[in-house]
């Protein structure tokens, strides 16, 4: 017997909500454009540096390290603390009992788990398509990795909510992913 599909969005709303609403997630977007800004001009003050080309050089190496610590970790720990906070107020027993499909759950989860992260990953590639042009380096480079990350991020979320969903208190898997990170450095 197979399962029609259903909209994930119930799951999104209550996610989103649950993560501060629209104030909260303003405040944050608002706030790290902020950060990036004075950072930028901190750097090229404090390196003495003429041209903006060189700075943008600099700030997309950075960018690049700042979006797989938002996606990957940032991203699966905020998976994990949704599924972690359904379990401790038992509403994953609710989640069975209801009439969503098992699949609208699973993607409520993964999309609506980490939509902080996904916000400021869009606030970095926005900020990094704005960088390489400024750069002069290529644009569809920076946007083709940036959607290969994703893509892996995305792995490791779907990755968390294996490990979290069932009867059991679910597991961390930023703990796992650092060990990983030292491993494969050796």
């Amino acid at each position: 017997m197979s399962e029609r599909f259903q909209s994930p969005y119930p799951m999104l709303y209550v996610q989103y909500h649950l993560q501060g609403g629209a104030r909260r997630f303003a405040t944050i977007a608002v706030g790290y454009v902020l950060v990036c800004v004075l950072a930028l001009l901190g750097y090229r003050r404090a390196a003495a540096l003429d041209s903006w080309r060189t700075v943008a050089l600099h700030a997309l190496r950075t960018l690049a390290y700042a979006q797989g610590v938002i996606c990957v970790l940032v991203g699966s720990n905020m998976v994990y603390r949704a599924l972690f906070r359904d379990h401790q107020s038992r509403m994953s027993e609710s989640h069975r009992l209801s009439p969503m499909s098992d699949i609208s759950v699973v993607l409520g989860y993964m999309f609506g788990g980490p939509l902080q992260a996904m916000m400021l990953f869009g606030i970095n590639l926005a900020v990094g398509t704005l960088l390489a042009s400024i750069a002069m380096a290529p644009v569809k480079t920076f946007l083709g990795g940036n959607a290969l990350l994703l893509s892996c991020a995305m792995t490791v979320w779907s990755l968390a909510i294996f490990w979290g969903v069932g009867h059991n208190k679910p597991v961390s898997p930023v703990g796992p992913l650092i060990g990983l990170l030292f491993a494969g450095k050796m």
